[in-house]
């Protein structure tokens, strides 16, 4: 029984629900995937400095995606991830 659970499970569409996730989700549908992927590796080493200054804007501009965008830069495994996800074509 479990093996046809399995094999449901395997059919049915993911939903993908980390930050990095949807904000590849985003930029794909933007159509600026590959843009977004060859700037994410340049500025690469300034990640960190990035995911301060869109916390300290938070307030001013608010909205979802500016924290999602900080929690990714912040995070090197959602770095990682993010960048493998736009590097995918």
């Amino acid at each position: 029984m479990s093996w046809l659970r399995r094999e449901r499970a395997l059919e049915e569409p993911r939903v993908e629900t980390t930050a990095s996730a949807r904000l590849e989700a985003r930029v794909r549908r933007l159509g600026l995937a590959p843009w977004a992927a060859a700037l994410f590796e340049a500025l690469e080493p300034l990640a960190l400095v990035g995911a301060q200054v869109g916390y300290l804007l938070e307030p001013i501009f608010g909205g979802e995606a500016l924290r999602e965008w900080s929690s990714v830069l912040e995070d090197p495994e959602q770095r990682a991830d993010l960048s493998a996800r736009l590097h995918q074509d």
